[in-house]
């Protein structure tokens, strides 16, 4: 049976790419095979299960017609310094493309998700600072309940809101209280980590009108007044300096 692959090729152009992105990145190809027969067996290929979520392995698992692992030789075609000669892969089988390539794009998102988690772990332990629960009760209390940049209501069962570094960790925000505020889970997601919190306000001005705008931003300055107060205490009371 002949087999297509939903991964980058072995030919001469694809073959550092393909084992560069498997090994590092997981599966993040976008290359179909062209030929297509009812002889076709279609393979997503996965380097390690903790590449994707635990869910994503799971499914592709009990979707494949078969699983299968193999070795690639590194050595092949050029030289790794301090890696392995061999990379166990593992294959994910499918007779049928559609579900090959339903299957390829989950486990492309899955690996996407799980690099940009690490990403944020280490930016954060790179950026400094720190906080408890007491920290976020000290904060809710500043910000009487409410959502640092809606102004709506905060409540905690069920939780409907999560804990927002106003400068993003991507942009040099840092994560100590000083930077961080209480908002709505929906607000938070928009946010991202592009946004700035002027952006993110004008953002809800659009259906708020300027007048709320104009009256949320002086309310934000104030927050901002506290919760620097309390940031400079949290500091001194751990012996940090600003």
């Amino acid at each position: 049976m002949t087999r297509k692959s939903l991964n980058y090729y072995f030919d001469n152009e694809n073959l550092e790419i393909r084992v560069s992105v498997l090994r590092h990145l997981g599966h993040e190809s976008n290359v179909w095979g062209e030929q297509r027969s009812a002889e076709t067996e279609w393979v997503v290929e996965i380097v390690d299960p903790c590449y994707v979520s635990k869910p994503c392995w799971e499914d592709i698992c009990e979707a494949a017609d078969r699983v299968a692992n193999c070795f690639l030789d590194l050595n092949m075609f050029c030289e790794w310094e301090d890696e392995p000669d061999l990379v166990e892969i593992y294959q994910f089988f499918f007779s049928d493309l559609e579900t090959a390539k339903a299957m390829a794009f989950r486990v492309q998102s899955s690996a996407r998700n799980k690099r940009k988690d690490y990403v944020r772990r280490i930016r954060l332990e790179d950026a400094g600072g720190f906080h408890d629960q007491n920290v976020l009760d000290k904060l809710f209390e500043i910000q009487q309940g409410r959502c640092y940049y809606s102004g709506d209501l905060l409540t905690k069962q069920p939780k409907n809101y999560v804990v927002d570094h106003i400068q993003s960790i991507y942009s040099g925000g840092t994560n100590w209280p000083g930077n961080l505020a209480l908002v709505l889970k929906e607000i938070n997601t928009w946010k991202g980590g592009h946004a700035t919190a002027v952006e993110t306000l004008k953002w809800l001005a659009k259906e708020r009108g300027q007048q709320w705008f104009r009256e949320q931003k002086k309310h934000c300055k104030e927050i901002d007044v506290r919760r620097a107060e309390f940031d400079r205490e949290f500091r001194s009371k751990n012996d940090i300096s600003s």
